[in-house]
């Protein structure tokens, strides 16, 4: 992961957020209800986590353009 370039940082930041708003988009569906499944740990938990991954992904890359 060290030696990426911006188009691989680029394209984990967008798989990244994705995941992030599918997992955000999952609270309160009713398998989540069902299940507890919708706090810290379950979709929204995941949900932060895929989030500060993405903004990590992000600088990550802005880092990578500037060398």
């Amino acid at each position: 992961m060290k030696n990426w370039g911006v188009k691989q940082w680029m394209t984990f930041t967008s798989v990244s957020a994705f995941a992030s708003v599918i997992s955000f988009f999952q609270i309160d569906s009713y398998w989540s209800d069902q299940n507890n499944f919708n706090g810290v740990f379950g979709w929204l938990g995941i949900g932060i986590v895929f989030g500060v991954l993405a903004i990590a992904g992000l600088y990550k890359a802005y880092k990578a353009q500037k060398d």
